[in-house]
């Protein structure tokens, strides 16, 4: 088979503004580009893919290392390792990039099954319904090119939906067993939030998020950094290739967790192996030894997690209840000792699934969740972090009351839909406080004199948007209404 469309050259990552660019494009002109664009989890996918390119031509020895080598110096290696192997990445060929011709003789599937938020009119009477909704896009017959192909397919090693989707009478390693219903892909679990620094070009955030030796080692779950995958790809589910990628570092950037060969139009698809440690971009609430992970909930915006992800800011966290994301906690923590960089984008994204009986799906209330949050690497510390700690307690209560006037508004008129009423003036509230939200993070880092006098301010300011917000809930027209209305209405001189 011909050797076709090389990732190394091709146009492909989507970048922000719509334009696509190749990896020579990144490592050579990437102080000039925008950051990794199209959703959130192809945003986390391709991320974390760079990151294992950029390993795979070296990892720094320690923090020392990373510095004195610089982004020029990282970009000089990568180029010199995509020269030396630009033959590994191609798509289509005898060996295809990062996917199994072993499994060609199984049943195909429609490419769109790759991409389930969308929905596709199948071609044949053989193609299977997709899904149940849709979340942004009209319903139409989705052609993909090239470039489409190569981000759904690594999206799908990290993101794929669990479920009966894949063929699971699939197995290539003898003795190995597969239910028929595949597990969620490793990086989507249920439904994670996944959080990360960003800089300001897309060079940079992978510079920034670039982990030494030293670093991977002080993680203690992660055997090794590993071989990368499309150097010494896995034969089979369980071979010995398919055992060092489930515990190395580059097993869990470029995991496994479906089986994929793309022809044309069509896959064929089958379940993988996933990592045995989690992903390092998850935030993972652990409370007396017991682990959570935070999950990316339309009706939460990540920015309002801000402070579980920023434990670690604080000099004394020993506590049995803290939350670890690792990989902004190791990358905050080396800029802050090692690193020029004063202000930082903490992105975090990923999507919102239902589970029902062990398939995932896209419907009802779910959806992409991400939001970015600028911060000054020089606020970093106790005063700003329990500061901040105090005014999001606060913003928790201030959409308590709101809910309650206004569930006790309906209530009062009987309104059967009460509740639901109330969550809506609820999101309403967290929609404008994103807004508020830049504000109370910087005064959080001032003098208390100062910092008292600001946060007042911005407190009268909130008082009043959430009056606006349960008057715009709450009509006050007829009799009863204005009634129902003088009660319930939120009487923050009483609450304080």
């Amino acid at each position: 088979m011909e050797n076709k469309f090389n990732l190394v050259e091709e146009k492909w990552v989507p970048i922000q503004g719509g334009d696509r660019i190749s990896l020579i494009d990144i490592f050579q002109n990437g102080k000039q580009l925008n950051n990794i664009g199209g959703n959130p989890i192809e945003k986390i996918s391709i991320f974390k893919f760079l990151l294992a390119v950029v390993h795979s031509a070296y990892t720094p020895k320690d923090n020392e290392d990373w510095r004195n080598i610089g982004i020029d110096g990282m970009s000089k290696k990568v180029l010199e390792y995509l020269d030396k192997n630009k033959n590994l990445f191609y798509l289509y060929g005898e060996k295809p990039f990062l996917q199994f011709p072993k499994i060609a003789q199984s049943k195909k599937k429609n490419i769109s099954i790759l991409e389930p938020y969308k929905i596709p009119t199948p071609k044949t009477k053989d193609d299977e319904a997709i899904n149940t909704t849709v979340l942004t896009e009209i319903q139409k017959e989705v052609k993909y090119s090239d470039s489409e192909k190569s981000v759904l397919l690594i999206t799908n090693l990290n993101f794929a939906l669990g479920g009966k989707k894949v063929d699971n009478s699939i197995i290539l390693t003898k003795g190995y067993e597969k239910t028929k219903s595949a597990k969620s892909g490793y990086s989507l679990g249920r439904s994670y939030l996944h959080s990360f620094i960003l800089a300001e070009n897309i060079l940079k955030t992978i510079y920034i998020n670039w982990f030494s030796q030293e670093q991977i080692k002080e993680l203690k779950t992660i055997e090794n950094i590993g071989t990368p995958p499309w150097e010494k790809m896995p034969q089979s589910e369980d071979d010995e290739v398919a055992k060092e990628l489930k515990k190395s570092y580059l097993g869990m950037l470029v995991p496994f967790s479906r089986f994929i060969l793309i022809d044309g139009d069509y896959i064929n698809y089958t379940e993988g192996f996933y990592p045995t440690e989690k992903d390092l971009t998850i935030n993972r609430k652990i409370s007396k030894g017991k682990e959570q992970i935070v999950k990316a909930d339309p009706n939460k915006k990540p920015w309002r997690e801000l402070i579980s992800m920023l434990s670690f800011v604080l000099t004394s966290n020993n506590s049995e209840n803290k939350t670890e994301s690792l990989q902004l906690k190791y990358s905050i923590e080396r800029l802050k000792k090692f690193g020029s960089v004063n202000e930082i984008i903490i992105y975090s994204g990923g999507l919102n699934v239902t589970n029902k009986a062990g398939e995932d799906f896209v419907s009802g209330d779910c959806d992409f969740v991400e939001s970015e949050v600028k911060l000054n690497l020089k606020w970093l510390g106790d005063i700003w972090f329990n500061n901040l700690k105090t005014e999001m307690k606060k913003l928790d209560s201030y959409s308590k009351i709101l809910w309650s006037c206004v569930n006790d508004y309906y209530l009062d008129l009987k309104d059967a839909n009460h509740k639901e009423i109330a969550n809506k003036s609820s999101n309403v509230f967290w929609q404008l406080m994103e807004k508020e939200f830049n504000n109370i993070l910087e005064v959080c880092n001032l003098e208390e004199n100062k910092y008292q006098d600001e946060i007042n301010k911005i407190n009268k300011k909130i008082f009043s948007i959430v009056c606006d917000v349960y008057d715009g809930f709450c009509p006050k027209d007829s009799a009863k209404q204005i009634e129902s209305w003088i009660k319930s209405r939120p009487n923050f001189k009483r609450e304080e």
